[in-house]
């Protein structure tokens, strides 16, 4: 059941900005209704997601450290979005939103620890492929069930509900667990292995896991690959969605050892966490708490970020990144099966993850309510060869809100007028040039209490904070494309912050429920 903060936070944040702004809403983003001009049947779904890794994190979009050349032969298979934005900071609200194409403030989960509301599990992009004959699977964790209701500790619970997954392989985390149900652990075990997380020489963050041919992420590609083949086998001609979620790169910095240890003798040419001395005085007070240190969590992210030194800054980049490429490595896997079976052409495939990851950028790390750029802006890659044209990049600001109208639309089917995402398809068919000119991102916590909302554009961002309509954070992004100095209270931009506030109450103003 929706919590009464959450809902009460819902409806207020939209009333608040739109006294503030002093301006009503009135009109809603104009949805792309034109016909695609699909000529050839519905493709596949091949939908995978990977957990709280950052935009930058491709060769392909200019990291040259990492090592992930499968990612990158995917981006030249279709298009590679350089600006695609979660729509909240946390896995639980943002999975829920882009697996319904509703915005957190709709479906009732706008925080780690809501539940989707019963009635919004009909609007889950695997419920409605079911129904329209899609045989369909799940590796993984889905994530959007309640974790602080003590009745669901048994951690089975999500395990029991598939929700339009025909196959449903659970698996919630990478790393040594009490789920009895979790299906990594069992592929282990008959496997005669035992998952070892091990201390890596003194660092205090960084581990070792398991080696890539036998980690949660090699568990989730073998599932999903025995799935694509299974498929052509069996059911050649009926279309399949499958939507595999791995857990990783998300904490712990847990690579296999292997893997990092091609960082090691490079470390001092990985950069430094983007921080500037002082730049958090002028902004909200929690972002300078949490650079304090990470209360709460387990005692790998115990950190205080002033007190790790510049090695241990990079090794923990090192770490992430090592996972990264164990990610691309599997990536492959899965191409590969799509080739060997002749469905690759028939596919539609979408990789892209929940959330970013701060990393030590601007003193923090993990993800939350502050909504810089390696937070919110994730990695977004769309593929159909053959029929979307590839080896495109583009600065287009996309929503993730939008992968299930792509979905429909690419599929054949109506999108329903509760979907507030746009179909990406008259772009990726290049109909059209334009997309959107915003995007929003949205939190609530009820345990604090504080509910927050961004609004970018191509020049500014600006977040609005529940503590006070005094509260937040004004970039000035052409300026100042690090999000160091923050200019809410900067007198020559008070005009801009009110038009970016009333730009803001605008698009809240149009974001309803309107399948009650």
């Amino acid at each position: 059941m929706k919590s009464k903060f959450a809902k009460s936070q819902a409806v207020g944040m939209g009333v608040s900005l739109l006294a503030a702004s002093q301006m009503a809403a009135t009109k809603a983003d104009e949805a792309m209704t034109d016909d695609a001009g699909i000529a050839r049947r519905p493709p596949n779904v091949l939908f995978i997601t990977t957990d709280q890794q950052r935009w930058d994190t491709l060769n392909a979009t200019g990291n040259p450290h990492v090592n992930t050349p499968n990612l990158d032969r995917l981006a030249r298979m279709g298009v590679l979005f350089n600006h695609a934005y979660c729509n909240s900071p946390q896995c639980m609200p943002s999975r829920a939103s882009f697996l319904t194409g509703r915005y957190p403030n709709t479906t009732g989960v706008m925080h780690n620890g809501h539940a989707l509301p019963e009635r919004q599990f009909e609007y889950l992009l695997s419920r409605r492929l079911h129904q329209e004959g899609f045989a369909t699977g799940l590796a993984g964790k889905l994530h959007i069930h309640q974790e602080r209701d003590r009745r669901l500790r048994s951690q089975s619970d999500e395990r029991m509900m598939p929700h339009g997954h025909a196959e449903y392989h659970w698996s919630p985390t990478d790393t040594p667990s009490h789920w009895s149900a979790c299906q990594y652990q069992s592929w282990l075990r008959r496997r005669g292995l035992e998952q070892k997380i091990e201390p890596f020489g003194d660092s205090r963050h960084v581990v070792t896991n398991m080696c890539p041919e036998t980690s949660q992420v090699a568990w989730g590609a073998e599932v999903a690959a025995d799935f694509i083949v299974a498929q052509k086998k069996y059911r050649d001609g009926r279309q399949w969605y499958f939507n595999l979620n791995w857990f990783d790169p998300h904490d712990p910095w847990d690579p296999p050892l292997e893997l990092l240890q091609r960082y090691l003798d490079r470390l001092d040419d990985i950069p430094l966490p983007n921080y500037v001395e002082g730049e958090l005085d002028n902004k909200p007070p929690h972002e300078r708490e949490l650079m304090m240190g990470i209360q709460g969590y387990p005692d790998y992210v115990q950190m205080d970020f002033q007190s790790m030194t510049p090695n241990e800054h990079r090794l923990l980049r090192a770490a992430y990144f090592a996972n990264v490429d164990m990610i691309d490595m599997h990536v492959g896997r899965i191409l590969d099966a799509l080739e060997e079976t002749g469905q690759l052409e028939d596919t539609l495939i979408i990789f892209t993850s929940d959330h970013g990851e701060a990393l030590g950028d601007h003193g923090l790390f993990l993800k939350g309510d502050f909504y810089y750029d390696p937070v919110v802006r994730v990695p977004l890659i769309i593929a159909w060869p053959g029929t979307i044209p590839g080896d495109r990049k583009t600065d287009a600001f996309v929503e993730l809100v939008d992968i299930v109208p792509t979905v429909l639309e690419a599929s054949g089917l109506e999108v329903d007028r509760f979907v507030h995402g746009r179909s990406l398809m008259p772009f990726l068919l290049e109909q059209t040039d334009q997309h959107r000119d915003s995007v929003i991102s949205m939190l609530a916590n009820e345990l604090i209490p504080r509910s927050s909302v961004m609004i970018r554009d191509e020049q500014y961002k600006l977040v609005w904070f529940s503590e006070g309509s005094d509260t937040g954070v004004l970039y000035n992004l052409v300026d100042d494309p690090n999000e160091t100095h923050n200019l809410w209270d900067d007198p020559e931009y008070n005009e801009v912050r009110m038009k970016m506030m009333a730009r803001l109450a605008e698009r809240l103003g149009t974001i309803y429920d309107v399948s009650r």
